[in-house]
């Protein structure tokens, strides 16, 4: 083969991996997408109601039912809650992958009444992929890893302790990481969607095995948590009053329309 032929033949290989090079990181960006549902969907509701024995029901439907260990059933505010004492949780370690928090844009949350200044809402995932939602000496903070990388917005106050609040965490469609707390979102930073299905279980009131945020695990919460709830989508007071108005059910909210 004489050198024209050789150079012609490296032409065309380097060509052909630059075409599929290409294919390939368009086919990356593509599994990368954000998946939005436009109107916000339910997919995990704890209301407290459906309690028997240690199983939690799930109110919305999507059978992802919780196993209590440590908690009591009380009245919160007008209804059912879970008060921790600093050692129960609720988890959630089967269907894990069809909550769907993969790329997913998400709002997850609570109503919940602190009675101490750290500790954890809810959790799913671990140092790879994973979120939570928690308080660090009284400020609430929401925290999210995709692919390792972690991306965390806290709030410029500290909750006050023994009182009502509704907190939840949300990426919306362009990636932002957002917190809202009393229906007005408080705190964003750019981030990204959870990149894997979370290999540790969902947990409410601790964060087991590796922590998702900033602190040592599992970070036990101690106080009443309730209306725990993940929607795929998120939750805005502009175009989810109603929805938003129901689930922080709390005077002077103003969430609903």
């Amino acid at each position: 083969m004489n050198r024209s032929m050789t150079l012609l033949v490296l032409i065309v290989a380097v060509s052909t991996l630059g075409v599929r090079w290409l294919q390939a990181a368009d086919e990356g960006k593509k599994k990368a997408r954000l998946i939005d549902p436009g109107t916000p969907e339910l997919v995990l509701h704890y209301d407290f109601y459906g309690v028997d024995g240690d199983r939690i029901s799930d109110a919305s439907g999507k059978k992802h039912d919780g196993k209590l260990a440590g908690g009591t059933i009380v009245l919160g505010r007008r209804r059912p809650a879970i008060a921790f004492d600093g050692q129960g949780s609720i988890t959630v370690a089967d269907h894990l992958e069809s909550l769907g928090l993969t790329s997913h844009t998400l709002s997850v949350g609570a109503r919940c009444k602190p009675a101490s200044a750290d500790g954890v809402i809810i959790s799913v995932g671990d140092d790879k992929n994973g979120l939570s939602l928690y308080l660090k000496n009284g400020i609430p903070h929401f925290a999210v890893r995709s692919a390792g990388k972690l991306v965390t917005v806290a709030g410029p106050d500290p909750v006050v302790m023994d009182q009502w609040v509704h907190l939840f965490g949300a990426i919306d469609r362009q990636g932002n990481v957002l917190l809202v707390s009393n229906g007005w979102p408080v705190a964003q930073a750019k981030g990204a969607p959870l990149a894997g299905v979370p290999t540790e279980p969902l947990c409410v009131g601790a964060d087991f095995g590796v922590p998702v945020g900033d602190y040592a695990g599992p970070s036990h919460w101690r106080g009443q948590i309730d209306s725990v709830r993940v929607y795929w989508g998120v939750i805005t007071r502009a175009d989810n009053g109603d929805e938003l108005g129901d689930w922080a059910e709390l005077p002077g909210c103003g969430c609903r329309k």
